[in-house]
């Protein structure tokens, strides 16, 4: 998928607890959903299209089989910009804090 920033495979990494997406009722889609559509909606009014811009999001890119750790580590490393939902179940996980200790020490390391 193309990206707007050149030299990333994902223009938006989006690091998140799952506690924060909990349904609220049996209808709700959950926050973060909401959140990720919203910003999707954001970005094609802006840029035009939806196939200008690339993101990652693990609910929609993940699969059974997949080595989850490793690709999530592969997306966020690759994405220009990292966007977390704080909360308390954020700060609490050791994976969300791990995204954020790596994606901001990636910073400084060259694009490839």
């Amino acid at each position: 998928m193309p990206t707007y920033v050149p030299g990333f495979a994902h223009d938006v990494f989006i690091s998140y607890a799952h506690a924060n997406n909990r349904k609220l009722t049996k209808d709700d889609e959950g926050w973060v959903t909401k959140f990720a559509e919203s910003l999707g909606n954001f970005l094609e009014a802006e840029l035009g299209r939806r196939e200008y811009f690339s993101v990652w999001r693990d609910r929609d890119e993940l699969r059974g089989n997949d080595d989850f750790e490793a690709k999530i580590d592969m997306a966020f490393l690759k994405s220009a910009v990292l966007v977390s939902i704080f909360s308390q179940s954020y700060v609490e996980s050791q994976c969300c804090r791990k995204e954020v200790g790596e994606f901001s020490g990636a910073g400084s390391r060259p694009l490839s």
